[in-house]
């Protein structure tokens, strides 16, 4: 979380309270490397919720939603 942090001009405490919160609802994965804490995007949690917020945003503007997600998942609406 230190090296995220930093480049990200942040707080290592609050980097820490943020990745333990993407990690719980399932964004997030965690594995110790030494003394090491490594980090890595869960890419089909991630896909889900976009697709989620998507798929909303598209009900309101489906003309404008649709092109922006098209290569990454299929448009709700024809």
């Amino acid at each position: 979380a230190g090296e995220l942090a930093a480049s990200l001009g942040t707080k290592a405490s609050t980097m820490s309270t943020y990745l333990a919160a993407l990690q719980r609802v399932g964004l997030v994965a965690q594995e110790r490397a030494g003394t090491s804490l490594l980090y890595s995007i869960d890419m089909a949690n991630v896909r889900q919720v976009f697709g989620y917020l998507f798929a909303d945003a598209a009900g309101v503007v489906p003309t404008f939603v649709c092109p922006l997600i098209q290569d990454l998942f299929p448009c709700p609406f024809p």
